[in-house]
Formats: structure tokens, sequence, C-alpha cells
């Protein structure tokens, strides 16, 4: 026989059902989903621009395999934060995290302009002096 909700929703008879909850985590499932349909779209160019290859088959399932390494590292960096914001709190946990992305984005930042000046004949005036750091 097919278990019903008929103890659950006695259960919260008098209480209510919260609404705000569910709608939240079907907003960030469909950001989600979205999120993941515009890069299956555009996973051909992506192919094209980042991974150039002879064989577009290869430069087509490099770009899917970053794809598939994004979609599965966010079950464990969820597990990860959750067991660090459990301990410590979501204030000193979202702090935490901004500073190490910070600290990511600077570093991206000065190695890219190391590269363009590099690759420039003359350094440039604003990009010399990141580049002797």
């Amino acid at each position: 026989m097919p278990q019903t909700f008929g103890p659950l929703l006695e259960m919260n008879a008098g209480r209510g059902i919260a609404i705000k909850p569910i709608v939240q985590v079907a907003a960030g499932n469909a950001l989600e989903i979205y999120d993941f349909m515009i890069y299956g779209y555009y996973a051909r160019y992506i192919a094209q621009s980042y991974f150039p290859r002879a064989d577009e088959y290869a430069s087509l399932m490099l770009a899917l395999m970053t794809f598939a390494i994004g979609f599965l590292a966010r079950p464990v960096g969820a597990i990860v934060l959750g067991a660090y914001t459990d301990q410590l709190g979501m204030a000193h946990s979202a702090a935490a995290w901004l500073r190490r992305d910070a600290r990511h984005v600077l570093a991206f930042a000065r190695a890219w302009r190391k590269r363009l000046c590099s690759r420039a004949k003359k350094p440039r005036p604003g990009l010399a002096r990141f580049a002797a750091a």
C-alpha cells in the first residue's frame, strides 16, 4: 500500500507550513540549472576559445570535463562550508571565505599583469610597476 503524507500533515496541522524556505530552495535550484544549461549551450564556443586543438571533439570534451569538475565540486564545497559554518557561525564563515576569495582574485590579477608585461615589447607605464613586484 502506498505511503501517504497523512501523519506528516496531522503533525503540522496547527503550525502551518513554512513556504519561504521552499521558495528559496526552488529558486536556488532553478538558478543552478540555468547556469548548467547556459554552460552546456556555450560549451562549443568555450571549447574553441579556451581549449584550441586540431581535434574539435577533444576540445569539446575538455570543456565538458571542466564543467563536470565544477558540477562535482559543488556538493564537496557544501559539505566543507557547512561543517565550517556550523562550528564558527555564519558571519565568521562568510568573512573568512570572502578574504580567501579576495586573495585569489588579487593573485590572479597580479599574475595576469606579469603575463601581459612579458608579452609586450615595451612595458606599459601603468603595468610596469606590477611586473617588478
